[in-house]
């Protein structure tokens, strides 16, 4: 039988977890700017790669992302596909957004965050690979709404 104390405890804890997957779907001004920055791609370009030959192959299969528990670009080009159009500001995006469009938000933010940083560890051309094609960097970029040849978007 459990203390009164472990039982507390196991309490707080539920709550604190709690509070932090919630906090995940609230909207914050400095979080859409860094994603309004960092997508770069507008709805037709991100439709119109999405529904390409290149796009059905971008990124990690679904069954693969399912395995380890994390989400495709598939699946993220199409919520960007939802976000943008409802979210051009901060207060739309307040007022618009789903939680789960936050969350999304979050996750696009620190997916092309790692993406971008990762272009210092490849070596050669990381735009095209030796057949001239596009490397799976630049595709999975492409696929999570992000241009690496644009400039990121002012703010």
């Amino acid at each position: 039988m459990r203390t009164f104390i472990e039982f507390r405890e196991d309490k707080k804890t539920k709550l604190l977890e709690a509070e932090k997957g919630a906090s995940k779907s609230l909207p914050d001004e400095k979080v859409w700017k860094k994603w309004r920055s960092l997508v770069n791609m507008d709805v037709k370009a991100i439709s119109d790669y999405y529904n390409s030959e290149e796009g059905k192959t971008s990124g990690m299969k679904q069954k693969d992302a399912d395995k380890i528990g994390i989400d495709t670009g598939r699946e993220s080009a199409a919520m960007l596909i939802k976000m943008i159009p409802i979210g051009t500001t901060f207060t739309k995006a307040e007022h618009n957004w789903t939680a789960s469009m936050w969350e999304w938000c979050r996750k696009q933010n620190s997916f092309i965050s790692r993406m971008k940083g990762a272009r210092k560890r490849i070596k050669g051309n990381p735009f095209e690979d030796e057949s001239g094609e596009k490397t799976r960097w630049l595709k999975s970029l492409l696929i999570w709404g992000h241009d690496p040849k644009k400039e990121l978007r002012k703010v």
